[in-house]
């Protein structure tokens, strides 16, 4: 009986934050978040952010491709290192099977790992450079 009241509750309370932060969510779409600037800072003015489509957009197109950017090189460091890693073992497995085995996997597993890198960069700045046009019923 307590375990059904619990689970009552908890269907409740996630149904009651979906449900409220929904509105929320549709405000925040519909309304571009500008920065505030106070006159003695240095920086783009409330204007300039309107103009050039405000801070979701400088989000979509600058620190989304750097973090990309800056993931993938990380990924890529690391394939690196396990491949030299992986042809260093298989060089020196003296023909023994299993360390010869084990050195191919981890010479796969880095080349599969840095291809999964570059691909999700690719669709990260695919989606990024998608033009969308409104319908306007024509």
């Amino acid at each position: 009986m307590k375990k059904t009241i619990l689970q009552l509750l908890i269907i409740t309370a996630t149904f009651l934050t979906i449900t409220l932060a929904m509105p929320m969510a549709a405000n925040a779409l519909t309304n571009t978040p500008y920065i505030p600037q106070p006159g003695t800072l240095p920086g783009p003015t409330e204007e300039f952010q309107r103009n050039s489509g405000g801070s979701a957009k400088a989000l979509v197109t600058t620190l989304i491709p750097r973090f990309t950017a800056g993931s993938v090189g990380i990924a890529a460091a690391f394939a690196t290192l396990f491949l030299i890693i992986g042809g260093v073992r298989y060089a020196i497995s003296y023909g023994k099977d299993e360390s010869i085995e084990n050195a191919k996997k981890q010479i796969i597993y880095a080349l599969v790992g840095l291809f999964l890198a570059l691909l999700a960069y690719t669709i990260v700045i695919i989606i990024i450079n998608l033009k969308f046009v409104e319908d306007n019923g024509l």
